[in-house]
Formats: structure tokens, sequence, C-alpha cells
């Protein structure tokens, strides 16, 4: 992990599992808000899943590059970065990021759900779920699945 964790996961804080640009070295991790203590690095986990690579001519023409997406369904493990969100209003412009209103669902490319955990780390965290954006369009391009599932390491 980079300097801003991991710590002990702060009791009664939601816990955000990131999986893509959102992880340490993703291009996006700042709105995690961890230099202003918006939210807190706690460990490293994997999800049940895969992640895909959406390309960016398949989306919107404001989205310049590509990023992950988590899809379910699969025997897959996705890893995931953990954070203790601190400050409650973090959770709506992590919604804004990922496209997600809850009084829109059917517009929306991702939904916000709990997922359980494995293979926490530290062990000593307690933690077994958290939240996590899931994609909801349809099946990802299975040419762009992204093997062992860590979006980060395969940008290397």
């Amino acid at each position: 992990m980079t300097s801003d964790g991991p710590h002990a996961a702060p009791a009664g804080l939601a816990i955000v599992a990131v999986y893509g640009t959102l992880r340490h070295g993703g291009r996006l991790h700042h709105h995690m808000g961890t230099a202003t203590h918006r939210s807190v690095a706690v460990g490293r986990a994997r999800i049940v899943g895969d992640i895909y690579e959406v390309a960016p001519w398949h989306h919107a023409a404001d989205v310049d590059t590509s990023y992950p997406c988590l899809h379910l369904g699969s025997t897959g493990r996705v890893v995931v970065d953990l954070f203790a969100v601190r400050d409650p209003t973090l959770w709506a412009d992590l919604d804004e990021l990922e496209g997600y209103d809850p009084t829109r669902l059917d517009d929306c490319e991702y939904h916000r759900r709990r997922l359980p955990l494995l293979d926490v780390a530290p062990a000593d965290l307690g933690i077994t779920e958290a939240w996590t954006y899931v994609y909801v369009r349809a099946a990802p391009d299975p040419e762009r699945h992204v093997a062992g599932g860590d979006w980060i390491a395969s940008r290397d």
C-alpha cells in the first residue's frame, strides 16, 4: 500500500471496495479523498466476479480513456482496495463519478451493492463485506476480460 494505508478500520464506518481507477495507483484515486481525510485506506481483499475493460469508443463521447467494470456471476476473483468512509458526503461524489443514481436505476451503468469479501488483509480487520459499484449493463466484451482480476497490475 501507499503512504495513506493501511490503517485500522474505524468502528461503525461504512467500507467501500474499489477495483479500478479509484485504487491506489489508479488515475482517479484522488477522488477517494484520503489526503483530506474523507476516507482512510484500511486494507485489501478480493471479491467474486470478473473485471473487464470498457473502451472509450463503446461509451459516451466525454469518456476519452478506458475504465474497468465489475461483472458478477462468475467464479473469478477481483482485487479490491478497502477504504473506510469518514465523510458521508463522499458517497454522493462517488455515486456521481460512477454514474449511479438510486432514483433512476434503469439509467445507471453501475449500481452500488454490498458484497462479501474474501482474503481480507490484514486478516484482523474484522471486515466481511463492503460496498462497491457493479456494472449492470449488457454483458461485457469477453475479449476485454482482465486476466487475474487486478486492474492496476494489468496497466503496468
